[in-house]
């Protein structure tokens, strides 16, 4: 061993490095590839895997109490926030009623017009009960105006609109602008149900612009449904079945077969459902017969609903109007009682003239003072007070038809209904098309609980390409007859039948 050291030290060059042995081991030296590390040992290995498994099962168990505690959070989270949660979603609803509000205040007044213009005419010849809903009436024809040109158009939005905008194109952005806005408000919640609809009938081979499909789609959320008019029963039934639907089958019939043939291209209909209950019901213990007086001469017995309490009271032209609140304060009932109101020995407004030897007023004087920008002023609950009444009212049931074309003809809308005149080009392209019939039907209940009603509107439209009657040929009293031979000319009989029957 030492001789080798002296050779490497040599070979070294004296450099002055000094090379040791390495210490060895007295065993035997195995071959590294047959001798596992210490760490590969089988029981090492054991241990390893056991260590393993038992991290795993505590990984485990602390990832299901995290899931476990999670959830019991998020249960106290939701039920600790969900009424604020509920608080801001409904703040928000009110803004964006609000919001409706304020950029559908034109249809608003619009609406007030269009149900005085109505009202106005159907007294004139109606001298029963009356019923009808502006906001229906004036759902189907904005829709139809979207494709109305010229003096049509004119007639149509000058019913429309209320006074203010002169600009014709203007004054339908505007109405279109309403609808977009008051349509998504009209939502049934816990305290009420509000539900209104649109729909076009078209005839299976009638096309519709595409612009006018999309504002009728966007601003209208109105659907569209293919029929074959020709067969009038089944488009009749179709129209009316989808009227009943929306409707909760308070309206019926609205669509007369006899009204429809092959030339009817569209049936423009909207339908419109209420149901709300009193924010301060009737106890129907308190209900009552009582009189109610028709007229000087004519009375009769019904149901009095009665209440006696603090109840929203106001003014038109210094007569008494209460506010009878829906429950959810977002829809009322206004009424404007029929003669003067006393609170003991004082009126209600102390600038009433005396009516002490004064008989009540007809309904016809309150109606005669009806003006639409008043009602929209005084019919706002925020200028009324609270005032002890002791609360008589009928509880009433109504329904009615509406003959909604001769009414619309008698305050000017004429054109529409001309099949020379009328100029619908906006909804084909082609100058064609006028309104055949115009129809409207109505239903309310006011009871105990509160109210139901319902309207439905259609508009008929037809081609004015109609093809000319068949010529009446009825050989029904005496005539005379020829037979003629068609190649020569010669007459070979001719005669005259006065009774055929001889």
């Amino acid at each position: 061993m030492g001789k080798t050291m002296d050779k490497i030290k040599a070979l070294s060059g004296g450099d002055g490095i000094d090379f040791k042995p390495l210490p060895t081991s007295d065993r035997p030296v195995e071959h590294p590839s047959l001798t596992p590390p210490a760490c590969d040992l089988p029981v090492v290995i054991a241990a390893r895997n056991l260590k393993k498994e038992k991290r795993c099962k505590i990984a485990k168990i602390g990832l299901i109490g995290i899931f476990v505690l999670s959830i019991i959070v998020a249960v106290i989270s939701i039920n600790t926030i969900q009424p604020y949660i509920d608080h801001v979603q409904d703040i928000e609803s009110r803004m964006g009623e609000s919001k409706a509000s304020s950029q559908g205040i034109r249809s608003d007044q619009s609406s007030s017009h269009i149900g005085l213009k109505l009202y106005n005419e159907e007294r004139k010849k109606n001298t029963g009960n009356i019923l009808f809903s502006p906001f229906s009436i004036q759902s189907a024809l904005s829709m139809v105006t979207l494709g109305a040109k010229d003096n049509t158009l004119e007639q149509l939005i000058q019913f429309l609109s209320a006074p203010g905008v002169e600009d014709m194109n203007e004054r339908v952005e505007n109405l279109k602008k309403s609808f977009s806005s008051i349509l998504p408000t009209l939502q049934s919640n816990e305290n009420y149900t509000i539900e209104t609809a649109n729909s076009v009938f078209l005839n299976a081979n009638f096309e519709v612009l595409e612009t006018l499909v999309k504002d009728l789609e966007t601003n209208f959320q109105t659907s569209f449904r293919k029929t074959d008019f020709s067969n009038s029963q089944s488009s009749a039934s179709l129209i009316n079945g989808w009227v009943e639907e929306k409707t909760r089958d308070k309206i019926k019939n609205l669509i007369n077969p006899a009204a429809l043939n092959a030339n009817t291209m569209m049936v423009l209909v909207n339908a419109l459902y209420f149901k709300g209950m009193w924010e301060n019901k009737f106890e129907k213990n308190d209900t009552m017969k009582r009189t109610f007086y028709v007229s000087d001469t004519r009375s009769v017995e019904t149901n009095f609903m009665h209440q006696k309490r603090k109840l929203l009271v106001g003014e038109y032209k210094k007569r008494t109007v209460l506010a009878l609140p829906y429950s959810g304060d977002r829809f009322t009932m206004y009424l404007i009682l029929p003669h003067t109101v006393r609170r003991g020995h004082e009126r209600f407004f102390e600038d009433y003239e005396d009516t002490e030897s004064k008989k009540d007023d007809d309904v016809s004087v309150v109606e005669n003072e009806l003006e639409a920008e008043l009602l929209n002023q005084s019919f706002n609950k925020t200028k009324f007070q609270k005032e002890e009444v002791d609360l008589l009212l009928p509880s009433f049931k109504i329904e009615a038809d509406l003959q909604l074309k001769e009414i619309l003809q008698s305050v000017g809308v004429k054109a529409p209904f001309s099949g020379i005149e009328a100029d619908f080009s906006g909804i084909s392209g082609a100058k064609n098309l006028f309104l055949s019939d115009a129809v409207h039907k109505a239903f309310i209940e006011v009871n105990e609980e509160g109210s139901e009603a319902a309207a439905a509107t259609g508009l008929i439209m037809m081609t004015r390409m109609m093809p000319a009657p068949p010529l009446q040929a009825h050989f029904d009293r005496p005539f005379v007859f020829f037979l003629r031979d068609e190649l020569t000319g010669l007459f070979l009989f001719q005669g005259r039948v006065v009774d055929p029957t001889v």
